[in-house]
């Protein structure tokens, strides 16, 4: 019984400890900066698009004005850009 209750609290703390930490934001895009692959919402927040990123191709067809959600992480001091869609 006591091993089923360790290994349970352990379980338990793995899993908050590796759920998913994604957030998400809505705003409008103050810049898109396709050589550093950016995206700069009105907040002043910079996120970096990375290869396997939702939708990351077409990253290029946001411009400056548009309104989007963005589901981001933190990696590091990084705000790493998973997704990205219009807002609606």
């Amino acid at each position: 019984m006591r091993i089923q209750l360790i290994s349970a609290a352990m379980f338990a703390a793995l899993f908050a400890a590796g759920a998913a930490q994604a957030e998400q934001t809505t705003g409008k895009i103050q810049s898109v900066d396709l050589a550093a692959m950016t995206v700069t919402l009105d907040n002043g927040t910079v996120y970096q698009v990375q290869d396997n990123t939702e939708h990351h191709n077409a990253v290029g067809g946001y411009l400056p004005g548009n309104m989007v959600t963005v589901v981001w992480e933190m990696q590091g001091q990084t705000h790493v850009l998973t997704a990205i869609s219009p807002a609606g």
